[in-house]
């Protein structure tokens, strides 16, 4: 088996390709054939290989082969003759010989049969602005049904679509070159005519024309010779003439178009001929749409996804694939109509893990996981799903484009909603298409960009008329009609054009197409939709009319298969009224797997809404599906049995759907189905049942309000005695949870007195605990935990929760970090036994916040990386968004500025990607905050106004203020004293407009002292004193570190050197430079100005501060005080006469402060940053420094 998905039957042809017969497991029902390149091949003939593929998905003719799937080989099982690496491309399975190893071409009669269907689709093809190039017997293939031959042509990949005729290439095979091509001239189509004329002379002839077999000879002769065409007794002087007239050295002597070839062989053109020769699928007026996904794709630091929205025909699948063609590194997961649940799970799995992006990348031992979960049951692949998703993206590089997003049903359109998230932090690009005509699923992802696409407007027809047909097609005259009577949707524009050919008003003469103007044929335009619907249905035959009732009854896509048995009608009988159906423009032609799809949703409603009696047609195939086909999707045959006014049966469908979504925890799938069964007019007795399972969901949900309302409504007098405690233990848990604790209790307690179960009750004693604890009642909440631990009974679980209760309480009322980490580690231990990974990973995130507390940072980083791990293991990125803002502020007072600002990152995606706008908010303020400290000031400015923006949409007031507290930092260390005095006013509006507590008067105060300090105003060493002594008190370490050096700044400039060395002694601020590098350098900085001018024994020489405080920051990130150090240095070499030394101080020094402003782009604030005091005096230094 390739890839765990294509099963090989036997190989079926060899040529530089392989090719293969083969089943596709993602379509049962199909044969494939499979056709395999070498990775050996040199890189023309692989890009002519997967140029076939992208050539034949634009193309739809009855006579040229269909590509379904390209890919690449990176699992095989026992196929030794078949390379990893191998490129491969699916075909429909043409059951045929190549057309000179036909007997029956002998007949002249048949093969003017096979020249017609092959000149059929030269026209398409010419028409659609293509040149083939390499039209041969051996790329035709011919099969016999009936008496009749079938053709299809194969092998495109030298085609064209509007190539360069005048600078290019000579390809094709030696003996099928046309001569123009051979002389380098400039050609058109005709060159493939020449390739048929000369393919008919070796039927007729049985030979070549050429008297050499050398390829230079041949390319002579096609040139100069002058071919002969004896008389046959096989074939008439009349085919004997075309082949002389294709093979005319001169192009213009040769016949226009292939209908004339029709017309002169004297075979009536009919429908059959002519139906396929509409608009080939060109991505046409989309450049813009094009632009801005490519955009997308290629910003690195985009973790958005993009939604390409557009009513059905707008092309959104052709943008789609339009991206499949450009990228490489993406994968495509279209296809999906008729696939539901873990069939469409286990098919998107198959394409994502089998990829070229993400098989190769994976470990041995990643790679047998991924085997095994697809090869294992669906429960075991649901499972693991998650994961094998997070660990793709984690470690993979790649594009993931889905295709009739908003068609998936419920339940896998409620996995993706937990995968894109892991898709998005991992920054892999996302695009997913979605139909207007439906709700959007998008709607409930987040960092969601739209790309609509609307109806064309006239300019946009005229291109897409102009590159969807060669010139001597009338095309103004088409483009007149399709304004008059169509509306710009390209889809729909298609059908149209259908429409008109079927009708006979596009019309193919003996040469190319014109529009009959005859005003009888052009009245059907002007009829209803419903009018041009049934010009096309009245064809039909009864039976036939009897499958599109059929099908036009389903909501989800249906294969020819399923239909065949509903109706009774044997499949092959069954297959030639599909394709009559589609002759008529009705059903949509070649759809992998046999998919029945009508060409318009419109057409489809018609048909349905005509049917007489749509119940008994409901009831009928309902009926025949339960006892058919089992595992048929339930949504589906719940909907008929409503449809069918038959509810109890309905109930009972989805009734079995609901126990197997619950055993996969898809609890918005079992909302979203048990919400449906309530609008259903069931029984009272069933309603309760509906009733009852909502509510439990609605409280595993956490929607705390609805499970209330919900309880309100149903009659405890219907339900058996186990229910009213079940629904009784439901709403005590969502009145705890909304807040409303008493209520809680009071129900718990009553139910206590009643259940006999042992684990029910531990269970609501542990949500009594918790209530009590959430009410500050810290004594009865441990109480009653100890209780519970006394019970030999009591679940790994319950205990742990206990142990973690008893935990908070040690921290909450007593700050007693050492008993709650022991706590903490007793609860650890029993959420592992109770193997709880996201409980487990909850207390490792507890147990490292302790050691923070307690200065343990290599502890606290190792069991918050540990919990990192896990969630990431589980896919719980609410938690590990957490955890890495948890590390970000972690790294940040260690001053570890790098790991701090890609924890920042990370989390930012994540709170994006969940639309958890508070932690999102966050982030990017404490994300402003270090860039603040590396001196990215643009970055922070950008960053912050962004956390800004946040805060001020959800209304939260607190945050509003630390955002301007940081902003104020910024504007004062630049010096932009303007701004400053703006955020100093808000910030101060906002206290008083939102009555904000204390603390943040406190901030307030601080600001107006950055401010006095900014504009030189004279500052109150004891305000400075009392704000600096208070952020000590709130602990408030960002803070405080600024204050107390402006305090020591402060005290130095009024020489109140004493005061300044008890400052920077201060035991707060040792403990705090003794983590943070920078702090402790800016500290050495200011011991060093402080011994310049007094004497102490605890003062080293000035030199000896300064060069340890360079040492501390000399690798790290550039911060300010680091040019602050190096003029330090500079001066005191300079006063000491060392030149050399200075002047190396000196450049490095002026170089840093200029090249922090060169990253400003804003000029306001690269100008206040260059003119701020302290810094322009420091420039000036530096200058007369250098010029010594």
């Amino acid at each position: 088996m390739i890839n765990k998905r294509y099963s090989i039957v036997k190989k079926i042809g060899q040529g530089r390709s392989s090719v293969y017969l083969c089943n596709d497991s993602a379509f049962p029902n199909t044969n494939f054939a499979m056709k395999v390149l070498s990775p050996d091949v040199d890189k023309v003939e692989k890009e002519n290989f997967v140029r076939e593929y992208f050539i034949l998905q634009r193309l739809d003719h009855s006579s040229i082969i269909k590509s379904f799937e390209i890919g690449t080989i990176v699992h095989t099982d026992d196929q030794d003759e078949i390379k990893i690496g191998s490129t491969f491309i699916t075909f429909e399975y043409f059951e045929s010989i190549e057309l000179l190893k036909s007997e029956l071409i002998k007949n002249e009669e048949y093969l003017k049969e096979v020249i017609i269907q092959i000149c059929s689709a030269l026209y398409y093809l010419h028409q659609s602005r293509f040149i083939y190039y390499d039209l041969k017997p051996e790329n035709i293939l011919i099969s016999s049904i009936n008496g009749k031959p079938v053709v299809k042509l194969i092998d495109l990949g030298l085609a064209e679509y509007s190539p360069h005729t005048e600078n290019y290439s000579i390809k094709g095979t030696a003996q099928y070159i046309a001569p123009e091509l051979l002389k380098k001239e400039p050609h058109n189509h005709l060159v493939d005519l020449y390739s048929l004329g000369m393919m008919l002379y070796r039927i007729v002839y049985d030979r070549f024309p050429f008297e050499s077999n050398l390829e230079l000879e041949i390319y002579k002769e096609q040139i100069e010779k002058d071919f002969d065409f004896p008389e046959t007794n096989e074939y008439s002087q009349s085919l004997i003439n075309i082949t002389k007239k294709l093979l005319a050295k001169n192009p213009s002597e040769r016949y226009n178009s292939t209908l004339e070839i029709i017309s002169e062989i004297g075979y009536k053109k009919e429908l059959n001929i002519y139906s396929d020769f509409i608009p080939a699928k060109l991505l046409s007026a989309r450049e813009k749409e094009l632009v801005d996904i490519k955009n997308y794709i290629n910003d690195k630091n985009n973790s958005g996804v993009i939604s390409v929205k557009g009513f059905d025909g707008t092309g959104k699948s052709l943008l789609l694939r339009k991206i499949n063609e450009t990228y490489h590194n993406s994968i495509l997961i279209d296809d999906v109509k008729g696939k539901t649940g873990t069939e469409l799970l286990k098919y998107f799995l198959k394409k994502l893990i089998f990829s070229n992006s993400v098989f190769p990348n994976l470990n041995e031992e990643e790679k047998n996981k991924a085997l095994i979960l697809l090869e294992g049951s669906d429960e075991e692949m649901l499972s693991g799903f998650k994961n094998v998703v997070n660990l793709s993206s984690a470690k993979c590089n790649y594009i993931l484009l889905l295709d009739d997003y908003n068609t998936f049903d419920s339940f896998s359109a409620e996995l993706f909603l937990e995968i894109i998230p892991l898709l998005q932090v991992n920054i892999i690009k996302v695009v997913i298409a979605e139909n207007s005509d439906r709700p959007y699923a998008s709607d409930k992802l987040h960092n969601v960009t739209e790309v609509n696409l609307n109806p064309f407007t006239k300019e946009q027809l005229h291109e897409f008329i102009e590159k969807s047909y060669i010139d001597a097609f009338p095309k103004k005259e088409l483009e007149e009609l399709i304004l008059s009577h169509s509306d710009l949707i390209p889809g729909s524009m298609i059908n149209f054009i259908k429409d008109l050919i079927q009708f006979g008003i596009i019309w193919f003469t003996d040469s190319w197409a014109v529009l009959n103007s005859d005003s009888e044929t052009l009245s059907l335009l002007e009829k209803s939709h419903s009018a041009i619907y049934d010009l096309r249905l009245e064809k039909l035959s009864e039976l036939e009319f009897k499958i599109i009732e059929t099908v036009s009854a389903f909501n989800s896509t249906v294969d020819s298969a399923l239909i065949a048995r509903l109706i009774d009608l044997p499949i092959a009988e069954m297959n030639a009224m599909i394709e009559n159906i589609q002759l008529n423009n009705i059903f949509q032609q070649y759809t992998t797997g046999q998919l029945l799809v009508f060409t318009a949703d419109g057409l489809k409603k018609h048909v349905y809404s005509n049917i007489s009696d749509k119940k008994n047609l409901h009831f009928i195939i309902a009926e025949k599906i339960s006892s058919v086909y089992p595992s048929f999707n339930k949504n589906e045959l719940a909907r008929h049995y409503e449809l069918a006014a038959e509810y109890e049966l309905c109930f009972s469908v989805l009734e079995v759907e609901l126990k197997n979504a619950e055993k996969h925890s898809a609890f918005n799938y079992m909302k979203s189905m048990l919400e449906y069964l309530l609008s259903l007019p069931l029984q009272a007795s069933k309603m309760n049942q509906v009733k009852l399972k909502l509510c439990e969901i609605y409280y595993k949900l956490s929607d705390y309000n609805s499970a209330l309302k919900t309880i309100e409504s149903l009659q405890e007098t219907d339900l058996v005695e186990k229910n009213i405690n079940n629904l009784k233990t439901i709403q005590a848990g969502s009145l705890i949870g909304a807040g409303e604790f008493e209520s809680g209790k009071e129900i718990v307690n009553n139910l206590l007195l009643k259940i006999d179960d042992e684990d029910e009750k531990n269970r609501l004693m542990v949500e009594l605990a918790y209530a009590d604890f959430e009410q500050k009642n810290y004594d009865e909440a441990e109480k009653r935990c100890g209780v519970l631990l006394s019970k030999s009974n009591l679940t790994a679980e319950l205990k742990g929760r206990c142990y973690n209760l008893i935990g908070m309480r040690k921290i909450y009322e007593h700050n007693d970090l050492s008993s709650a980490l022991t706590e903490f580690n007793k609860a650890l231990t029993c959420y592992r036994e109770s193997d709880s990974l996201r409980r487990v990973a909850g207390m490792e995130v507890n147990i490292g916040n302790i050691y923070t507390l307690l200065s343990d940072y290599n502890k606290a980083e190792e069991h918050w990386k540990t919990a990192l791990e896990l969630n990431r293991s589980v896919g719980n990125l609410e938690q590990e968004g957490l955890i890495l803002l948890n590390l970000g502020v972690f790294y940040y007072f260690l001053a570890n500025f790098d790991q701090a600002t890609e924890s920042y990152e990370k989390a930012e995606k994540i709170f994006l990607s969940l639309g958890n706008q508070l932690n999102y908010g966050l982030t990017l303020l404490n994300l402003g905050e270090t860039l603040l400290s590396i001196c990215e000031y643009e970055n922070s400015l950008e960053t912050l106004e962004k956390a800004k923006g946040v805060f001020v949409q959800i209304q939260n007031f607190e945050e509003l203020s630390e955002v301007h507290m940081v902003l104020g930092r910024l504007y004062s260390v630049i010096g932009f004293t303007d701004r400053l005095k703006e955020i100093v006013d808000k910030y101060e509006d906002n206290i008083e407009k939102n009555n904000l507590p204390e603390k943040y008067k406190l901030n307030s105060k601080f600001l107006h002292l950055l401010l006095s300090s900014s504009v030189n105003t004279r500052i109150e060493i004891s305000q400075l004193k009392f704000v600096t002594e208070q952020f000590k008190n709130y602990d408030d370490k960002s803070n405080y570190s600024a204050c107390i050096f402006l305090l020591i700044k402060k005290l130095v400039a009024e020489n109140n050197f004493n005061d300044a060395l008890k400052e920077i002694n201060d035991k707060y601020l040792i403990d705090l430079c003794s983590q943070n590098s920078i702090l402790e350098a800016e500290r050495e900085y200011f011991l060093g100005i402080i011994s310049q001018n007094y004497a102490s024994d605890y003062l080293l020489p000035p030199l000896e501060h300064f060069e340890k405080a360079y040492a501390l920051v000399k690798d790290e990130r550039i911060s300010e005080i680091t040019w602050k150090i190096l003029l330090a240095i500079a001066e005191l070499y300079i006063d000491r006469g060392n030149l050399s030394k200075a002047k190396a101080y000196t450049i490095y020094g002026k170089e840093l402060i200029y090249f922090v402003s060169e990253n400003i782009q804003t000029p306001r604030v690269r100008a206040a940053y260059l003119k701020e005091m302290e810094r322009f005096k420091a420039i000036q230094k530096f200058e007369s420094f250098y010029s010594v």
